[in-house]
């Protein structure tokens, strides 16, 4: 409720700050009747708010953000798009010989012993390879039932890791749909790392977590001194 205030000095009353323009509290009797026109009563608080709001600064208006058509909509997408593929593949780019995946990838099929085990598995050739990048870790899955190979590095990548997992999956593609990572996995696994990067080495007699590390630590000590990154 504010206080309504005539000029005459009439007694005031009390009413909503929010009237309708016809209601009778508007008015003051005694100031219409004298002046023979209807007179109208003031608020001074709602008087006082008015003028205080006159002198704040005014605030600057937002532009107008600009309508695109969807022609502009259309190649701005396609640029975002092909920005953030060129930044996925400058960042999933491992050091070592694995700079091109898909090359690698068919030179490994090439070798005598994945020839010999998808005639023997009666499995084909895989033919889509997908590399992505990831913040942190390396990974890879081979499908069981599509010729087809994911894999994912990090930016820190470690030489040789990129190359054993490539040889890992592809160990999968070539051996029966469920062997997993029996001993017909490990001796195709160790033949892809001998017959395609010269390391000749055997499965230590240890739990397959603690036998694949030992395994991924000699593909890299042997990557490291061939680029020269290790005496």
């Amino acid at each position: 409720m504010k206080r309504w205030v005539c000029a005459g000095g009439h007694s005031g009353i009390n009413a909503p700050a929010r009237m309708r323009r016809d209601d009778i509290r508007r008015f003051c009797w005694a100031c219409s009747q004298e002046a023979g026109v209807l007179v109208e009563r003031t608020c001074p608080a709602l008087d006082k708010k008015r003028e205080a709001k006159k002198k704040r600064p005014k605030r600057a208006k937002a532009k107008r953000r600009k309508v695109l058509t969807y022609q502009e909509r259309f190649q701005r997408r396609k640029s975002l798009q092909r920005e953030r593929a060129c930044q996925r593949e400058r960042a999933c780019q491992p050091r070592g010989s694995l700079q091109n995946p898909w090359a690698e990838l068919n030179r490994l099929q090439d070798l005598p012993c994945v020839q010999a085990a998808y005639r023997a598995s009666e499995r084909s050739r895989v033919t889509e390879l997908n590399v992505q990048s990831r913040k942190s870790g390396s990974r890879g899955y081979s499908y069981h039932h599509i010729p087809k190979i994911t894999l994912s590095f990090s930016p820190q990548v470690k030489p040789g890791i990129a190359e054993a997992i490539l040889a890992h999956e592809l160990a999968h593609s070539c051996i029966p749909i469920g062997e997993s990572h029996g001993p017909a996995w490990q001796r195709m696994f160790l033949a892809i790392l001998c017959e395609g990067y010269g390391i000749d080495l055997s499965w230590p007699p240890l739990t397959y977590f603690k036998a694949h590390k030992h395994i991924l630590d000699q593909v890299q000590d042997h990557f490291s001194v061939d680029l020269g990154l290790k005496v």
